[in-house]
């Protein structure tokens, strides 16, 4: 399993061939793919705000759903896309999604003290917004409105790795039964474990746009390595 976080494609991203040449490397493999979230910059569910990445991405998940399983963990920059392409992915969550001991999720809710982001997150997350963004005469100019709001407090905040919220976060899923779980979203690796009865390892996923790493998962040995794309 290769797991790709936080690329931040856009159509005139300087990396996006690389991230379409690491697509065709993994169509070499057996290796299923997941999507831990912030794969476009902006990546809505509505074909009024369809882009060629997007497009072309789709069409590759779409076309690989027969020979491997693609998952998507929609994060801050994805709206409704599982909901609106389904036939694209093996499964997808704008939260979490969990398997037996595995659990996936693009890491944006880990915080629960970022309440500022959470109320956010709640007005442009909902079905009503949903309907807007995608038919109601205003709708794009609202989600751009919404983009550089995020990006602002961006600026005005940058961003951090919480790692006592991670481990908060580990915690509480380690205490229902997860083991081995993947997050994104903080853009620098953390690894968190704790070793014997009811324990499990918890890692970040760096950001593919920054570092260009992945993680190659085997749930048979039940062991996760981040390594550059290229050895794929």
């Amino acid at each position: 399993m290769i797991l790709v976080a936080d690329s931040h494609l856009t159509d005139r991203h300087p990396r996006r061939d690389e991230f379409f040449a690491m697509l065709a490397r993994i169509e070499e493999t057996g290796e299923d793919l997941v999507l831990l979230g912030d794969i476009l910059d902006l990546w809505l569910g509505a074909k009024r705000f369809e882009t060629e990445t997007g497009r072309r991405l789709l069409d590759w998940c779409r076309r690989e759903l027969p020979r491997r399983r693609v998952g998507l963990l929609e994060g801050n920059h994805e709206f409704y896309v599982g909901a609106h392409h389904p036939d694209c992915f093996s499964f997808w969550s704008p939260r979490e999604w969990r398997e037996g001991e595995l659990l996936l999720a693009h890491g944006d809710l880990v915080n629960r003290r970022d309440l500022g982001y959470r109320l956010l997150r709640l007005a442009t997350k909902n079905p009503l917004s949903r309907l807007f963004f995608g038919y109601v005469p205003g709708g794009k100019r609202l989600v751009h409105a919404i983009k550089r709001r995020f990006e602002q407090a961006g600026r005005l905040r940058p961003k951090y790795l919480p790692e006592e919220a991670v481990r908060e976060y580990a915690e509480r899923w380690f205490a229902r039964g997860a083991r081995r779980i993947f997050l994104g979203h903080f853009h620098r690796e953390f690894r968190y474990g704790r070793a014997g009865e009811g324990g499990g390892e918890c890692l970040v996923v760096p950001s593919w746009q920054m570092t260009g790493m992945v993680v190659r998962y085997d749930p048979a040995r039940n062991h996760a390595d981040i390594i550059p794309w290229q050895d794929i």
